[in-house]
């Protein structure tokens, strides 16, 4: 398959960066003294004659494709997607950050729960092509593989003991975030939203830690700035996006960090601590039509200016790569709308 071409003005560049937060532990293996560690994909307006060549979709396409066929019960096909190192990107590896403009504004996205990063890279590389620089976050043992700066694949399995534990800590049925989207009656919702974070505490602190991680990006956008990117990054005017799980963090990430100037969730119900508390930024609920109803507690609840856009026809998956590269399964599957 082949991308769309993006419609913006800008050529592409990208590059890989790793995060290591000294002040974290990470939850999800067993290794005393692991500290957080995560990484990135950015894209950014580019000189044209810079960089190598287009990018792969995948590198290491194979070994990525074995990891992520594991990671789906499908082992005995490690192939399923190798075909992905064939298919590129517009972006030009490691090209220079473009002189046209002295500043670009910044958006920090989150990927959903247990997928893979580069499933977003369309939607991506189009805001990069309109004058962003885009960090593309992968959070480690929730996906099946992240690619370190060295452009390596690596595979992130969470330590099952560890997972096992965290699991048990909570006790209450995952359907209440369905029972969340069906309701409009505010009193209702209220309770639900208690009940939902009193026993769901695992997702209530997996919603903290990918938050977190985009707020440390966020923290070293001046540093990164300098370092990576001729000083063109503009930390005031800064906003965060995620898909699905990915939503929430940013969601979330848009209620603690005042810096934050807008914010998009992606098809999510909104996880984290909101109960109580207003989002204080302009923020976008981008949902499919079988979400379409979701959120409006905080929307009716929000401080700034606030929007929920419902796209008829449309699904969860619709909202990804998966759009372009798998059309028809995924509408075989039904994990795509028509």
């Amino acid at each position: 398959f082949e991308l769309p071409q993006p419609t913006g003005p800008h050529v592409i560049g990208t590059r890989f960066l790793e995060f290591v937060d000294p002040s974290r532990k990470e939850p999800l293996t067993a290794v005393l003294g692991d500290n957080r560690t995560f990484y990135a994909q950015v894209w950014y307006p580019a000189d044209r004659e810079d960089g190598d060549d287009r990018a792969p979709y995948w590198r290491e396409a194979w070994k990525a494709s074995s990891i992520a066929a594991a990671s789906q019960g499908l082992g005995f096909l490690p192939f399923l997607w190798s075909h992905l190192g064939l298919v590129r990107t517009h972006a030009y590896q490691d090209a220079t950050i473009s002189s046209e403009e002295t500043s670009y504004p910044v958006v920090v996205f989150s990927h959903g729960y247990g997928q893979i990063a580069s499933f977003n890279t369309a939607l991506l590389e189009e805001i990069a092509s309109h004058g962003y620089v885009v960090f593309g976050l992968s959070h480690p043992y929730e996906t099946p593989f992240v690619v370190d700066e060295n452009r390596q694949v690596l595979q992130t399995t969470p330590d099952a003991d560890v997972l096992a534990a965290l699991h048990e800590q909570g006790s209450g049925p995952t359907s209440r975030v369905g029972q969340l989207r069906d309701t409009s009656r505010l009193g209702e919702m209220d309770e639900m939203l208690q009940h939902l974070y009193r026993d769901e505490p695992f997702w209530l602190a997996r919603t903290d830690c990918w938050t977190e991680d985009m707020l440390f990006v966020i923290d070293r956008i001046p540093d990164l700035s300098a370092a990576q990117f001729n000083n063109r990054l503009d930390e005031d005017r800064l906003a965060v996006m995620g898909w699905s799980f990915g939503g929430s963090a940013a969601g979330m990430a848009a209620l603690v960090d005042s810096g934050i100037t807008a914010g998009v969730n992606i098809d999510a119900w909104q996880y984290g601590h909101l109960l109580g508390r207003n989002l204080r930024a302009p923020f976008l609920f981008l949902m499919s039509e079988e979400h379409g109803e979701a959120n409006q507690y905080f929307l009716d609840r929000a401080e700034a200016d606030a929007y929920r856009l419902s796209l008829g026809g449309t699904r969860h998956s619709e909202f990804t790569d998966l759009a372009i590269s798998a059309e028809q399964p995924g509408k075989l599957t039904g994990r795509l709308g028509d």
